[in-house]
């Protein structure tokens, strides 16, 4: 391997983002690869395989061989050129359908001067969590065009699920599958573009209904990309569902276990009572979370339906509301039942229901 560096390291872009790292050995016509890949999303997979450099473009294919658990892998392939400072750059794709482009560095004790120059700009990331959202084409078709207004270049993936499969393809492929699509529970728009010779604007908006959904922003200008988070949360925040995203918001957290403390500590109840108190408590509170999981759907886009306005969109805030009355009531309950007041507080709960004349 003359000439040719044995340790590479950079990052790869598309449907999948993330840091490389690539050892070779053997001669370049019949190379031995051991490729890592520390993806943003998916965590750290290792993959084995075979390839060639003819003193220009490097070609390989590899297998994983290990990944985290529940992430799916396929074997893959890519091919590359050297450019004048000495990197690789090129494009790979999966046996899954998703693909992209690379970019790799050598790393030799050797070469590593020669590239420390060109590695030291800095990336900037932003995550900004979102609540609860419903989305309808015409909302979908914003959050494209939203996204579109700052990538001129970089090409738009989506990846969503479909009959328990997650697929990934481009977004002019995906409007047109979507047709049969009535609803869709799992949705990643992921996009990207070279920004620097070293770094890559990246958009990311994932809204999983089991999951938490998020935004991500990724580029090498610290204001533009919190400009971006910022701008982007805005505008899937228009689909936001406020009374679930409300009501899911009160767990376990600390704001609510100072609470369930507090009171907890009222002076009616004995050391014994307040025990029995928390510990009903704290089963009404992951009841509320379960049920919430089970029931209420954290995302839904509808690609095929303009926002009506029909019982079939509330429900789930209905079913939201429901869930969050019963458990007051029985955190009421719970209290008298703890307190020896159990007849009184069922008298001021069936008193709330009850319109008198």
């Amino acid at each position: 391997m003359s000439g040719f560096s044995k340790r590479w390291a950079g990052a790869l872009f598309g449907t999948n983002t993330g840091n490389v790292y690539c050892e070779l050995e053997g001669a370049d016509a019949n190379l031995k690869i051991r490729l890592r890949v520390m993806d943003q999303l998916f965590g750290l997979a290792i993959y084995e395989g075979d390839g060639s450099f003819d003193g220009s473009s490097f070609r390989f294919t590899a297998k994983p061989i290990q990944a985290e658990p529940n992430v799916k892998t396929a074997p893959i392939r890519a091919s590359g050129e050297l450019n004048s400072k000495g990197s690789i750059a090129g494009d790979w794709e999966s046996e899954l359908g998703t693909a992209g482009t690379f970019l790799l560095h050598p790393h030799d004790s050797a070469s590593t001067g020669e590239t420390a120059n060109e590695l030291t700009e800095t990336l900037h990331t932003e995550n900004r969590p979102l609540g609860a959202i419903r989305l309808f084409r015409s909302d979908f078709q914003e959050l494209v065009a939203a996204i579109r207004k700052d990538f001129k270049v970089g090409q738009l993936f989506i990846t969503f699920n479909e009959r328990k499969t997650q697929r990934t393809m481009p977004l002019e492929q995906f409007l047109e599958a979507s047709k049969n699509l009535p609803k869709i529970d799992y949705l990643r728009v992921n996009i990207q573009e070279k920004e620097t010779a070293n770094i890559n604007r990246v958009a990311v908006v994932e809204l999983d209904s089991k999951g938490e959904s998020a935004i991500l922003v990724q580029g090498g200008q610290e204001s533009w990309v919190r400009g971006e988070a910022d701008f982007l949360k805005s505008v899937v925040d228009r689909g936001l569902t406020r009374t679930i995203t409300s009501i899911k918001k009160f767990g376990l957290n600390i704001n609510g276990l100072l609470l369930i403390v507090g009171i907890a500590a009222l002076p009616e109840l004995t050391f014994g009572r307040r025990l029995v108190f928390l510990a009903m408590l704290f089963a009404i509170i992951i009841a509320i979370m379960e049920l919430h999981k089970a029931f209420v759907r954290n995302a839904m886009i509808f690609m095929n339906q303009e926002r009506p306005r029909t019982l079939n969109v509330y429900s789930e805030q209905a079913t939201s509301v429901v869930i969050a009355t019963v458990a007051g009531t029985l955190a009421a309950a719970a209290y008298g039942a703890v307190s020896g007041k159990l007849v009184l507080a069922l008298a001021a709960i069936g008193g709330f229901f009850v319109v008198t004349p």
